[in-house]
């Protein structure tokens, strides 16, 4: 490279030698011609400026000499290194071979653990999840024989709660209601909530042990290639050059980060899994107690439930029958009040024709000539009689204002009454309906029995015709002459 580089410097030089050797010369001059003459001279002395001189001429070939020598160094120096680098790689390759079959049996070994510590989770974990499939079964059949009543308490607090809004207080049958379902429900709580957790338990035992199976698959998997592995190399370790510089050289550790991931995540999954075991068993163990300490033979007595609810009923029906009473009397009073507009309403109509005779008469006086128009005793008289029924007249319409302000708080009362009157007939019933609600009207689902809905459903259509009738009968006493009153004020 270096000999090829000099020739092909000596080359450029040569022939720009050449090129400087073979340049046209000027023609010779004329004979006879001075002017001539002169300007040959003139351009031999600018061809002579521009040739190079002999010092730059030597320098430049100097200067060419060393950029070879210091090429042919740095070749060398290059190939010296080529040579050292093949020895380092021969010893690296041999210590990297020798660093992967240690990797791998140390791989083999890790592997081989991991999977006899699933082998032996998983079948840890199957038999928890039997043991705790009969602790379950368990627990819901004491919990179907504790549901019942405490449905016939929520099916009849359902039922109240259907009242009025200004029916439903906090009442001794709401609270004997309430109290029953509590007690119920404290029975009923602790079993469901067992039944709940064992659900939960069991599906992450389920999950645990689905990741614990494919976890100890790929283990297997990985554990047949890495011995494939060893098997293909025959497991000799290479002997590398002694004499090479990099003899001795420790070898790159390996990237202990991914294995150490991949040894946490089993090692993860196999502690969550014993984890849930001991909750299974922990969970195993309160199933237990509650089994010892709950009654298997437990019947709610409904005694004193029923004894508020038909109370209640009675108290109802007392308020009832007072509505009722209530009811009546405003009407008849309303009735009072629209026969007295009546009676001072055709009062005015009467007062009316004598009032407008006094105004014609005066009318007709004010066309008098100016010289008659004078205020006689006559004028007086007019004027003493249109202002006496001016003043009768709004008397009366005074009158008519208080009656129709009496008769609107009346009527407001009258709706009031007759609003609570429904409302205390729609409670009355829904309390009968959830006395009516018994053992025998629930059925295994908990809802009501068909004939026991539609018995009620009866009960409760027979309630809601009576409503009507009592309100008839409120109002039958001054119901033409309000209907008439009503005509006449419109």
């Amino acid at each position: 490279t270096v000999s090829v580089l000099n020739c092909s410097h000596l080359v450029g030089w040569g022939a720009c030698a050449v090129r400087c050797t073979m340049r046209p010369q000027p023609p010779p001059p004329r004979r006879g011609d001075g002017s001539g003459r002169a300007m040959t001279r003139k351009r031999a002395e600018r061809e002579a400026l521009k040739r190079p001189a002999t010092g730059e001429w030597t320098h430049s070939t100097v200067k060419l000499l060393d950029e070879a020598r210091q090429t042919k160094q740095a070749s060398m120096i290059l190939r010296d290194q080529n040579a050292m680098t093949k020895k380092l790689v021969d010893r690296e390759v041999v210590d990297t071979f020798n660093q992967v079959n240690d990797e791998l049996r140390k791989k083999v070994n890790i592997t081989a653990k991991l999977r006899a510590r699933l082998e032996k989770q998983m079948q840890q974990t199957t038999a928890e999840i039997a043991a705790l499939l009969q602790a379950r079964g368990r627990v819901k059949h004491m919990l179907e024989e504790r549901v019942k009543p405490l449905k016939v308490a929520q099916a009849r607090l359902s039922q109240r709660k259907r009242r009025p809004s200004v029916e439903q207080i906090n009442d001794h049958a709401d609270r004997t209601l309430q109290n029953e379902a509590a007690e119920l429900q404290q029975s009923v709580s602790s079993l469901q909530h067992l039944v709940n957790g064992a659900a939960e338990v069991l599906s992450k035992l389920e999950h645990s042990r689905s990741m614990i199976e494919q976890d100890l698959y790929d283990k297997s998997e990985s554990l047949r290639l890495d011995r494939a592995c060893l098997e293909v190399s025959g497991g000799k370790r290479r002997k590398a050059d002694e004499t090479s510089p990099a003899f001795g050289a420790n070898p790159k550790p390996g990237n202990t980060s991914q294995t150490d991931r991949w040894q946490r995540s089993t090692n993860q999954l196999l502690t969550e899994a014993g984890e849930l075991e001991h909750l299974s068993m922990r969970l195993r163990q309160e199933v237990a107690k509650a089994l010892n300490s709950l009654s298997t033979s437990h019947h709610q007595a409904l005694g004193v439930v029923n004894d508020a609810l038909r109370s209640k009923v009675k108290q109802t029906k007392a308020l009832h029958t007072q509505l009722e009473n209530n009811l009546r009397a405003v009407c008849a009073e309303i009735d009072d009040l629209y026969q007295n507009k009546e009676l001072i309403e055709r009062t005015l109509a009467a007062k009316q024709a004598p009032l407008d005779v006094v105004k014609k008469r005066l009318e007709l006086r004010r066309q008098r000539p100016d010289r008659e128009a004078i205020r006689d005793g006559v004028e007086d008289a007019l004027q003493q009689e249109l202002t006496t029924l001016k003043t009768s007249m709004d008397s009366l319409r005074s009158k008519l204002v208080r009656i129709d302000k009496e008769a609107h708080q009346l009527e407001k009362l009258r709706r009031a009454l007759e609003k609570d009157l429904v409302n205390k007939g729609s409670a009355l019933q829904h309390d009968k309906r959830a006395l009516a609600i018994d053992l025998n009207a629930i059925n295994d689902t908990g809802s009501i029995r068909g004939s026991e809905r539609s018995a009620m459903s009866m009960s409760a259509r027979s309630g809601q015709v009576s409503l009507p009738s009592i309100r008839s009968v409120g109002l039958s006493g001054g119901s033409s002459a309000y209907m008439s009153g009503s005509r006449t004020h419109r």
